[in-house]
């Protein structure tokens, strides 16, 4: 029986979609959120903390209406582009969440990528970005 650790994949997070933060160790921050990443036992849990003014983070949780997980190079010969892996949005307003499972589709929520079928794998040692949407949907 081999007991040689696991590899999970990298998980970083976006800032205004557009600068990504590596997460050492395992959290990155969003203005007023912060995502807390654990990765244990093959699963990939995101949970949401709000933020003070000063950026600190509070005890209080952050509720999200939608979540996407992105890999670099959707675009061949685009630098920067991004491809979606995995995205999930509320139906109501009522229904945001303030923790995640990658690949698990909360009650109230549907997923919007891929159309069908389950969220792809994640592959150990490459490298993706979540970002979360909290603000009003409707």
């Amino acid at each position: 029986m081999s007991h040689a650790p696991r590899r999970f994949a990298r998980v970083i997070a976006l800032i205004s979609m557009c600068t990504a933060l590596p997460l050492y160790p395992v959290a990155a921050f969003i203005p007023g959120i912060k995502i807390a990443v654990t990765q244990s036992n093959g699963k990939v849990e995101f949970e949401f903390y709000r933020l003070d003014e000063r950026g600190n983070p509070l005890e209080e949780r952050a509720r999200v209406h939608n979540l996407a997980v992105h890999i670099p190079g959707g675009t061949p010969y685009v630098p920067g582009s991004i491809r979606t892996l995995w995205s999930i949005i509320t139906v109501q307003q009522s229904k945001m969440v303030t923790h995640i499972t990658y690949g698990a589709v909360p009650d109230g929520f549907v997923q919007e990528n891929p159309w069908e079928g389950p969220a792809p794998p994640l592959e150990p040692g490459k490298t993706y970005s979540v970002s979360v949407f909290r603000g009003r949907r409707f």
